[in-house]
């Protein structure tokens, strides 16, 4: 009985153990990392902050990549680096960062480098063209770069995080290149023992340093003359001709402005195919030929410091990237950026050239020489800008060739605006929706374009202006005067021709003012400071004589002559006939004369008889503007003529 009592207690309490084990194991599954067994199949895991905004993701790229890559509307830029240590160095300066932070105790998670820009003055900004290296260890680094001339210069550095974000730049520190003594090589201080072999090449030798005397006959032959080494005024004239020039020797990059003239070229020997990209310049331009109509404004320099991608520019842009090298074969160029485009689904490859602040409004003429393979394929290759604006929201100005020629070099260009809000821009390079092939990129160009109201105020002159540049045009809203002041001629936007005397108390000019409402022309005459006509001169060319009229406005001085009749608006004559009742008062009433109003009229009255011993004398009464009456007696009923005048006073 008692055995059997101790083997129940011992089956309680292994199974109390067993069940004590589940329960641990159930806890244990309970606060587990239920990612433990995990993986990300083909995309990419987005990643959010605890208020639900996008930070980033972690996995498969849009451009096949895999990279934990920041989502740049709501990432943060970077601090503000401490301002860095700059000593001198021979013909250039060392600069240090120390890894500390000016608005920061601790280093951003988030850090990719910091640029190195040097510029003048103090208060430079920042931008790609200031940039002439960077540090890359988050902790710190020292650079050597080269500076142009001993003149001080002033150094700030800019940090940059994993989404290209900038933030503030340092406080600027001066430093000056060191000389190696007051000038950098004394007089005769080189001799030829202190030469290496081959240390002196052709591209040490100043223009001139040797001469024929200098060479022995024969010494030089044509593998041994650097292109463009021998220029037009260094030959004797005829000592080249055609039968010493091989075949396609002389391109265009080898004849120097307007060395070619008009009466040298065939008759449409030159067409629009065979001129290359940017061989003809404003020198070769004939004055007045291209009207503004033709021209979109740029203005500055190219902004990339590296267009043809054969520096250190254009290899720092390419710098850590996985299909983006730089290959030896441009356009014009030894050099072009390369993009691979294989991927065995479409895909976008983008290359950033630039990031800078831009206000909105402002344009940027975008453009770049394509040259894809002849088995590349995709949707369209493209230079293009990303706005930005303050809130992190992004805005697309696309430059776009759809079908680019294969095989063979072509140029895209366009000019893009920035719009409402934005706040900075990126430009990037790209293949587009693309799976096959490469394409080269080359002489790319960002340059701001300058509208109207970048013009400054008086920036244009008549010297600038071709003889022909507003002949024939209208020029509207605006008005037209032969000098700024004193005696001139002027010329309103409502069509009076106004005539100043340039007298000291000229109150009113004389003027010419057509009048549309009765179809006349008013010609006015100046007056002075107490409104008092100065008068109207009426005078033949040659003529020693003038008809003048008075300041009253009223009298003519001089002779008048009239060739042809002479109408005045108070003046009017006629005749009518009538036939009175013998020897007795018989009147006839004149009506419409029309004369202007006036305090009185006067009728002068004359028969046109051959009788004159039967008629006696008319009369006229009820004179008035529009008429009078006319009286005649005479001995017989006969039918009589009365020549009439009539003077409104």
């Amino acid at each position: 009985m008692s055995s059997f009592n101790l083997d129940e207690r011992e089956k309680r309490k292994q199974f109390a153990s067993y069940f004590k084990e589940l329960e641990d194991r159930i806890a244990n599954l309970e606060r587990a990392n239920q990612l433990n067994n995990a993986s990300i199949e083909g995309g990419a895991l987005d990643i959010y902050d605890d208020d639900g905004l996008l930070k980033g993701s972690v996995g498969v790229q849009g451009d096949g990549t895999v990279a934990l890559v920041p989502e740049p509307q709501n990432t943060d830029p970077p601090p503000t680096p401490a301002a860095p240590t700059v000593d001198s160095a021979l013909a250039g300066l060392d600069i240090t960062w120390s890894g500390q932070w000016a608005d920061s105790e601790a280093s951003p998670a988030d850090f990719s480098l910091v640029q190195v820009h040097v510029g003048t003055p103090a208060d430079f900004t920042p931008n790609a063209a200031t940039q002439v290296s960077q540090i890359n260890d988050v902790t710190g680094g020292k650079t050597t770069v080269h500076i142009e001339g001993y003149d001080p210069v002033w150094v700030r550095l800019v940090a940059v995080n994993t989404a290209a974000l900038t933030g503030d730049p340092s406080d600027a520190v001066q430093g000056q290149a060191r000389q190696a003594v007051g000038q950098d090589l004394v007089d005769e201080m080189i001799t030829e023992v202190k030469l290496a072999q081959n240390a002196v090449t052709t591209a040490k030798i100043a223009l001139g340093a040797v001469g024929t005397t200098t060479l022995a006959d024969d010494a030089i032959t044509t593998p041994k003359i650097l292109a463009g080494a021998v220029t037009t005024d260094k030959l004797v004239a005829l000592a080249v001709t055609a039968e010493k020039i091989a075949s396609l020797a002389i391109t265009t990059d080898k004849l120097a402005a307007l060395s070619i003239t008009a009466d040298k070229l065939a008759v449409n020997s030159v067409t629009a195919t065979a001129i290359a990209a940017g061989v003809i310049n404003a020198t070769h331009i004939k004055a007045g030929a291209i009207t503004a109509d033709r021209l979109a404004i740029v203005g500055g320099n190219n902004m990339l410091p590296d267009p043809s991608f054969e520096g250190p520019g254009g290899a720092a842009l390419v710098a850590g990237q996985t299909f983006w090298t730089i290959t030896n074969a441009g356009n014009g160029s030894s050099k072009s950026v390369q993009v691979n485009a294989v991927n065995p689904n479409a895909v976008i490859r983008t290359l950033t050239l630039a990031t800078f602040s831009i206000l909105p409004g402002q344009q940027l003429r975008l453009a770049t020489d394509v040259n894809p393979s002849t088995d590349w394929n995709g949707n369209s290759v493209r230079i293009y800008a990303r706005w930005f604006d303050s809130a992190g929201g992004v805005l697309f100005g696309f430059v776009t060739n759809t079908t680019p020629a294969k095989g063979a070099w072509s140029t895209m260009a366009g000019v893009v605006t920035a719009p409402p809000g934005t706040v900075a821009v990126e430009i990037r390079l790209a293949t587009y929706d693309s799976n096959a092939g490469t394409v080269m990129f080359d002489n790319s160009v960002i340059q701001p374009v300058l509208g109207q109201v970048q013009i400054a105020d008086g920036a244009i002159t008549a010297d600038k202006l071709d003889a022909d540049a507003i002949n024939g045009k209208t020029i509207t809203g605006s008005t037209v005067q032969s000098a700024s002041g004193g005696h001139r001629i002027v010329m309103a936007p409502s069509g009076i021709l106004y005539f100043y005397t340039g007298a000291a108390n000229e109150y009113s000019p004389g003027r010419i003012e057509p009048k549309g409402s009765d179809t006349s022309l008013s010609i006015w005459g100046p007056q002075t400071d107490s409104a008092v006509d100065y008068g109207l001169v009426l005078k033949r060319i040659g003529a020693s004589t003038s008809a003048v009229l008075n300041t009253d406005s009223t009298t003519f001085v001089g002779d008048v002559k009239v060739a042809g009749q002479f109408s005045a608006k108070n003046m009017a004559w006629g005749s009518v006939s009538i036939t009175p009742s013998a020897n007795a008062d018989s009147s006839v009433t004149i009506t419409g004369v029309g004369l202007v109003d006036a305090s009185s009229y006067r009728v002068f009255l004359t028969i046109n008889s051959g009788l004159p011993s039967v008629l006696r004398t008319p009369t006229a009464t009820d004179a008035t503007a529009d008429g009078f009456t006319l009286w005649l007696n005479r001995s017989t009923a006969t039918a009589t003529n009365v020549w009439w005048f009539m003077i409104a006073k």
